[in-house]
């Protein structure tokens, strides 16, 4: 069930996502999940949707500047990826063809949607996606139990910090 409060309708969200989906859970990205998945995610509590506008992926580690590595560590293996899901399964996940293993692979990714801006300084990585300029934004509905975040399936333990945070509002 989680601690959600309702939110009146058009009240801003912005939340960091959570292994548990409703900020009870860890939100700090940089554990070990190479030996199953592990999702990063928010759920709407059941009499309230989120319209989710956009994404921002933060990963801080000692150096993000070279493309072939993750942060400041080797590829991944399985690699990230972003999805929107309900009981019964994904209903998609992007990229649907690939999954990020690299820096490099958010600037691909984002080529996909336009208006998604980088930012990189010596020790972070910042990523915004922002889903209401291509077309409709990811709308999760409580009554049909919708997700949506971010599932890892790699070491991410030489990370400094890796976090995830949505903009939307309540609907």
């Amino acid at each position: 069930m989680g601690s959600h409060v309702l939110h009146p309708s058009g009240a801003p969200l912005i939340e960091l996502l959570d292994t548990n989906g409703d900020q009870t859970g860890a939100f700090e990205a940089n554990g070990d999940y190479s030996a199953s998945p592990v999702e990063f995610f928010i759920k709407p509590p059941l009499h309230e949707s989120y319209v989710i506008k956009e994404l921002l992926i933060l990963i801080r580690d000692t150096k993000v500047s070279d493309e072939d590595q993750y942060g400041d560590m080797d590829p991944l293996t399985s690699g990230v990826f972003t999805f929107k899901a309900d009981p019964t399964g994904d209903l998609w996940r992007m990229p649907s063809l690939g999954r990020i293993r690299a820096n490099r692979d958010y600037v691909d990714f984002a080529s996909v949607l336009p208006y998604v801006t980088g930012l990189s300084i010596p020790e972070t990585l910042a990523v915004r996606f922002n889903f209401h300029t291509v077309s409709e934004s990811v709308i999760l509905s409580g009554q049909r139990e919708h997700r949506f975040g971010l599932r890892l399936n790699d070491d991410f333990t030489g990370l400094l910090e890796q976090r995830f945070i949505v903009y939307g509002v309540v609907s």
